[in-house]
């Protein structure tokens, strides 16, 4: 998933009553990655083994890292009342990242990463992060 900072992310979630709501995040959002797990393959670093045996180095060679892309999604200025229905995001069992309508990509949310802010009850935000499912990265 590569999208730029300033595209619009459409996320789409089952809600309590069984039903899908959706909601277009306009907001600047924050790209990472998490590396969950490694594979190294251990090679002999010796140039020379008769000298080298005892001070040498192996050398690691990396064959396959497991990632994880983060994305920090924020909403735009939202009424009190769109506020409430985005915070049920937290407890939904599904939720769908269709921003391209033809490959919705499931997604889990970090429910301890919800934050709110409000500015003297004019602007209210809504901010999450998401994980998506697992890329391969492979080195060797």
């Amino acid at each position: 998933m590569a999208v730029d900072f300033n595209t619009a992310i459409t996320l789409t979630w089952l809600n309590s009553l069984g039903g899908w709501e959706y909601f277009t995040f306009s907001s600047r959002k924050s790209f990472g990655y998490n590396s969950i797990s490694e594979s190294q393959l251990q090679l002999s670093g010796f140039d020379n083994w008769d000298t080298e045996f005892i001070e040498g180095d192996a050398l690691f060679k990396e064959l396959r890292i497991k990632a994880n892309e983060t994305l920090t999604i924020r909403s735009q200025d939202v009424k009190t009342t769109q506020i409430a229905a985005l915070a049920r995001l937290r407890i939904s069992v599904k939720v769908y990242d269709i921003t391209e309508a033809s490959t919705p990509i499931a997604i889990l949310l970090n429910k301890g990463s919800f934050q709110y802010y409000t500015d003297q009850d004019k602007r209210r935000t809504i901010e999450f992060q998401a994980t998506y499912p697992p890329i391969y990265i492979q080195t060797g």
